[in-house]
């Protein structure tokens, strides 16, 4: 077990720092158990443990990207987070709430080959609890949009926004390409 979990850190690594398109491996000729590429070498131990070499501009430009936590903060409308493809379910990373007396909301638009129903909800950041009033469900279209209710949050609270697809009958699709848009609103609490 011990191994394979090694070698399958070392894949991971492998593919997570260096693109696909431009990953040239071979393989040592005098040590077979040693892996080259461009950007990294993996070598086995005597106990068929792996070993990954990085350079360190690679290593800390990675690790750099990983920490950061994106803020959410402007409360002057709603805030385009991005665009992205998915295909069954989505969890963003985690998002920080960086103003006290808001509630947020989630809009996302929708686009997929075939009649879906797309569910948003707000979560506590690595749970799957949804906050008070963060869920949204679209209608069923190929094409969509989800508002979801407004969730009370706290300054520094962690969320993170859960996005499901369904085909139009309900049932879960991992393999049901979508692209998404989404985004964010801060609206401030009147009762706070």
């Amino acid at each position: 077990m011990k191994r394979f979990l090694a070698l399958l850190l070392a894949t991971i690594m492998c593919f997570s720092v260096v693109p696909a398109s431009s990953a040239s491996e071979s393989t040592d000729a005098n040590n077979p158990s040693v892996i080259v590429s461009e950007k990294q070498t993996i070598t086995f131990n005597s106990d068929g443990e792996a070993i990954a070499t990085l350079p360190t501009s690679t290593v800390l430009s990675s690790v750099s990207s990983i920490s950061e936590v994106e803020t959410w903060n402007n409360v002057t409308g709603w805030i385009n987070v991005g665009t992205f493809t998915m295909e069954g379910n989505n969890v963003t990373p985690v998002k920080k709430i960086g103003v006290t007396g808001y509630s947020v909301a989630i809009y996302a638009e929708y686009s997929c080959s075939k009649s879906v129903k797309m569910t948003v909800q707000i979560l506590k950041a690595y749970t799957s609890s949804v906050l008070l009033g963060g869920e949204g469900i679209s209608s069923v279209g190929k094409t969509g949009t989800v508002l979801t209710g407004s969730a009370p949050v706290t300054r520094d609270q962690e969320v993170q926004i859960y996005f499901r697809i369904t085909d139009a009958n309900g049932n879960y699709d991992d393999n049901l390409p979508c692209t998404v848009t989404y985004w964010y609103y801060l609206m401030k609490d009147a009762w706070r």
